[in-house]
């Protein structure tokens, strides 16, 4: 068992200290009973690099009718928008570290000429406060510090909870009720600075785990990569603070990192849009690895992709499961998770990024489901990338259940994408690919900076001539937009690569359905086969 403290007197005190706090646990909750439980996080947050408590909100949490002396109050962590946009994408080398917007400028910078827009966000914070509670429903009271702040309007998505908010007379506070554990984004006035409210239920530490992390900050040593072998477990209690990324061994099986508490990676710069160093640095990254599971904990500034496993060599990668975490990231590149391998599982996951939600390179029976996600301005619900010849074809990808509350930029949100090079181009079947049961919030938001005619937001970007390959059975149905645009972009094949099979099924906006009295603002080819729009 490898235990994460200072000094051996040190060591001791916190053995003692964590058995009597796992059985406090255990005994607050038992089986099936109500339970609540709210944590204590570290005061002193000076040492955890781009995380703080928030100075805008105050939450507090009770059982539902309790008295005003049963309100507790919860950890608000604050997010800023601080990272430093560089010229990643300058056709001289030279240049690409040349500062387009540096940390604190947010919205869009300087549109180059013949280039994409280099804007960031125009949000300007992101706080989250995390509690859990079972067995009742709760009353979540949220403050408002700063002495000149009044509320006017709340939202509380995603939208179809239908959760009220209630007002005071005074502007100073706002009231929800929850009835179960859930993952929530609560916006106060506008949209720049969201309170994300992360209740989990209950859970029962794990302090018999090879890497146990208890309530404190706990900066992993050296370059603050923890390796993993096979049959490991990490746990990260609520209350615990983890600086640093893992890094799972070569074709391990059966490793588990879980908890409720915060795995940071702010103190290391996303430094260039380069795999080679990309692939030191995600905060959960492994190649080959199995039977992994991940569950619980919120990912924090995550240097560059968040959750990336896959075998690109073959299809070593499968069965693994990624439940209930959480992610609040602001840098590039912070793709949310790699699904990549057969049979893994995705599941009541929230994602505040700043590229891909989900990614596939290949793989076998996959499926996602109760996603809460909200994008920056790069990245897409889901890019398909056929980059590697030797794993499984995607087939039988599900992917359902998801609201997608806010995307900053975006030119498409679902693309199939292969190499720009023809030569290095692999050519890939798919088969049984269905996105069902999505609502999409919000594509453009009145007022972004970044509603630049790239930033179209279209739904599809589906083209086989630049990723060859037959698809069969691609289903898109259950889809609720906030609005249409007159291009959604195009799903087209190619003589050698055709599509068989493309279903679109009630797909709406407002009042209208896609292909209601001829509606149809979505491009095909006639290498599109078998075109139902239902």
């Amino acid at each position: 068992m490898t235990l994460h403290f200072l000094t051996w007197q040190f060591l001791a005190r916190h053995i003692i200290g964590r058995w009597l706090w796992a059985l406090a646990m255990l005994a607050a909750v038992p089986a099936g009973a109500a339970a609540l439980h709210v944590p204590s996080y570290p005061a002193d947050l000076s040492s955890v690099e781009r995380l703080h408590h928030s100075a805008r909100y105050q939450v507090l949490v009770r059982p539902h009718g309790a008295g005003e002396d049963a309100w507790r109050r919860a950890t608000v962590f604050e997010t800023r928008n601080d990272w430093v946009l560089y010229d990643f994408f300058h056709p001289d080398p030279a240049r690409r570290r040349d500062v387009l917007q540096p940390a604190g400028q947010v919205g869009l910078s300087r549109v180059i000429p013949g280039r994409l827009d280099t804007g960031k966000a125009d949000l300007r914070t992101a706080s989250f406060s995390p509690f859990s509670f079972e067995g009742m429903a709760v009353d979540v009271r949220i403050k408002l510090l700063d002495p000149a702040a009044r509320a006017r309007t709340v939202t509380v998505r995603p939208l179809r909870r239908a959760i009220p908010a209630v007002i005071a007379a005074d502007g100073r506070t706002v009231d929800i009720t929850l009835q179960r554990a859930q993952k929530l984004s609560v916006e106060i006035n506008d949209r720049l600075d969201p309170l994300f409210l992360f209740a989990d239920a209950p859970d029962v530490p794990d302090t018999a785990a090879t890497h146990y992390f208890g309530p404190g900050v706990h900066r992993l040593p050296g370059d603050g990569t923890l390796h993993l072998k096979s049959h490991e477990r990490v746990y990260i209690a609520a209350g615990a603070i983890v600086e640093g990324r893992f890094d799972l061994a070569e074709g391990s099986e059966h490793i588990t990192i879980r908890g409720r508490g915060l795995l940071s990676g702010g103190e290391w710069p996303f430094e260039k849009v380069d795999p080679r160093w990309q692939y030191t640095r995600p905060a959960i990254g492994g190649k080959g690895s199995h039977h992994f599971t991940l569950e619980g904990i919120t990912l924090v500034q995550s240097t560059t992709w968040q959750v990336a496993l896959e075998d690109g060599g073959g299809n070593a990668t499968h069965h693994n499961q990624y439940r209930n975490f959480k992610t609040v990231s602001w840098n590039g590149c912070t793709d949310g998770i790699w699904v990549t391998g057969d049979h893994n599982v995705v599941d009541d996951v929230f994602i505040f990024n700043n590229d891909d939600f989900f990614v596939t390179k290949g793989g076998r029976g996959t499926r996602v489901s109760n996603a809460v996600v909200w994008g920056g301005t790069w990245g897409r619900i889901l890019l398909v990338q056929n980059i590697y010849r030797d794993t499984h074809p995607v087939e039988d990808l599900v992917i359902e259940h998801v609201d997608m509350i806010g995307k900053e930029g975006a030119h498409v949100l679902f693309v199939l994408e292969s190499f720009s090079t023809p030569s290095r181009r692999v050519r890939k079947n798919a088969r049984g690919i269905t996105i069902r049961d999505l609502v999409v919030e919000e594509r453009r938001r009145s007022g972004n900076s970044n509603n630049v005619p790239y930033n179209m937001a279209g739904l599809f970007g589906f083209d086989t001539s630049h990723a060859p390959g037959r698809i069969d059975d691609l289903t898109f149905e259950d889809i609720v937009l906030d609005q249409w645009f007159a291009d959604e972009g195009h799903i087209v094949g190619t003589e050698q690569s055709p599509i068989h099979g493309l279903t679109l099924r009630n797909i709406r906006a407002g009042g209208t359905r896609l292909g209601a009295h001829g509606f149809n603002p979505v491009r095909f080819n006639r290498h599109v086969h078998g075109v139902r729009i239902e």
